[in-house]
């Protein structure tokens, strides 16, 4: 089975923690607004911490990791100087690529040893 139509680019996006700096509610709150605007774009696909970790995760869509950088950089968390961030970019596995997403000749590459 082949994928048909066009190809979304996903980006897996981890929220670390700043040592020493306290997330509050009030700033929890205005990254939760920050979702739900992502969410209103269709942006966002999924989002939320780990239960047994400091992390957090959301896998957000985009055209570029440039753009997933600038959407990080608005977020409260960030900005409020609580968390950093990581962006890699995400090939869904579903059943409309049989589990099995394309690799790009960059992507292999970057897998190979």
């Amino acid at each position: 089975m082949s994928q048909t139509g066009p190809v979304t680019t996903y980006f897996a996006v981890i929220l670390k923690p700043v040592e020493g700096r306290d997330l509050s509610l009030p700033l929890l709150q205005k990254h939760a607004q920050h979702l739900a605007e992502l969410d209103e774009q269709r942006r966002l696909v999924l989002a939320g911490p780990f239960v047994d970790s400091p992390l957090g995760l959301l896998i957000l869509k985009g055209s570029s990791k440039a753009e997933i950088t600038q959407i990080l950089n608005e977020d409260p968390l960030v900005q409020g100087g609580v968390r950093t961030f990581e962006v890699a970019t995400w090939l869904m596995a579903d059943r409309g690529n049989n589990f099995m997403p394309a690799l790009s000749d960059e992507n292999s590459r970057q897998r190979t040893p």
